[in-house]
């Protein structure tokens, strides 16, 4: 391979890591990339009647983790 190609692989692959570095720093501290109220929502299921113990403890669980997250995490 000669020095020009080397040369210029190495700049593409500079450029491409430069722009990455760009574009993440971007998106972190612009702040309307995500909403301060966005919630993300789980959804959950099975085949267990409602007093079945997994079930009661799946209730549990949405419980905890929307206390816990101050309501941006639901459970469904």
């Amino acid at each position: 391979m000669s020095k020009s190609s080397s040369l210029l692989i190495v700049g593409f692959l500079l450029g491409i890591l430069t722009a990455t570095i760009g574009f993440a720093t971007l998106q972190r501290f612009n702040p309307s990339s995500t909403s301060a109220r966005a919630s993300t929502t789980l959804q959950l299921g099975h085949t267990l009647p409602t007093s079945h113990p997994v079930h009661r403890g799946i209730e549990k669980m949405r419980d905890r983790l929307e206390e816990l997250s101050g309501h941006r995490m639901i459970v469904n």
